[in-house]
């Protein structure tokens, strides 16, 4: 089975795992499933939750899982599990018809992609003075906000049962407006969220410089045609020193390439690459 199946097959698993739940959620009269699962995955809840409010709440410890994952394997997470990523997976490829230059060019990595580093040391301070805010950029609440306050009541008031209580929330607008813009930025530049504003992404970008697994490239076997870089979710550049910090592991580039010369495999060499640092400009800037 290739692994670009394998992976659609976890991804559409845990989407549909997600809804599911906010459904369930809603209707009161069905219990016994762990609703709140994907909450308790999710490591950036976990650590500012125990900053802001001095307590770890015992259901997190399933966000251990998802750390030691990162730490082994990269950010596996967001490309095989993380509902909110496979929602701009599925709506960054579908109906791209641009040319494979474009892709190539469209893929390359920007030193935009570091805004999420400094959103992430932020809500890490506001989290330290007491004050929890990671719910307004957090790919997991998010999500959930977005469907259980406008598109499930939404969906309700067309007919579709999914709501019990189809009513539009106050501010749910908003959020909505949030939401479609960030899934909408996929059609200029593919995971732009992913890449550029995600908080629990840059989390596990830090865990994950080190994860002796990762994407490697024999430069015997490689002719350079680029096709990596056109098929790659996380701008991390296959096809040269290679970002580990920003892979998702959606291993298009090893499904792709035609010489077999990318694989994704146990490296000798797994030390921080060259060029992952943050600036005091913007540590600075964070604390502003």
């Amino acid at each position: 089975m290739k692994l670009n199946t394998v992976r659609r097959i976890y991804q559409v698993f845990f989407l549909t795992l997600f809804l599911f739940f906010i459904v369930v959620t809603d209707f009161k009269d069905i219990g016994g499933y762990p609703v709140s699962l994907f909450l308790e995955m999710d490591p950036l809840t976990a650590i500012v939750g125990f900053f802001s409010g001095r307590v770890l709440y015992r259901g997190l410890v399933w966000s251990l899982a998802i750390v030691v994952l990162t730490l082994f394997l990269g950010r596996i997470f967001c490309s095989w599990i993380c509902p909110m990523g496979v929602i701009h997976h599925l709506t960054g490829t579908l109906g791209d018809r641009r040319k494979t230059e474009d892709k190539i060019r469209g893929n390359r990595y920007r030193k935009l992609y570091q805004l999420k580093y400094p959103i992430l040391i932020l809500f890490f301070i506001l989290a330290a003075l007491g004050s929890l805010q990671t719910g307004l950029l957090d790919p997991i609440a998010f999500t959930t906000r977005a469907f259980a306050a406008y598109i499930w009541p939404v969906l309700s008031l067309v007919g579709l049962p999914v709501s019990l209580r189809p009513e539009i929330f106050k501010g749910a607008i908003l959020i909505a407006v949030l939401f479609l813009a960030a899934v909408a930025a996929n059609r200029w530049i593919r995971r732009f969220w992913c890449r550029s504003l995600c908080p629990l992404g840059a989390l596990l970008g830090l865990l994950s410089v080190t994860s002796p697994y990762r994407i490697q490239r024999d430069t015997e076997k490689c002719i350079n045609c680029g096709l990596c870089v056109s098929h790659c979710q996380g701008a991390c550049e296959p096809d040269g020193r290679h970002k580990v910090h920003e892979c998702h592991v959606c291993l298009n580039c090893v499904e792709i390439c035609p010489t077999d010369a990318v694989h994704y495999c146990r490296s000798r060499d797994y030390a921080p690459e060259e060029g992952f640092s943050l600036s005091r400009r913007k540590l600075f800037g964070s604390l502003l």
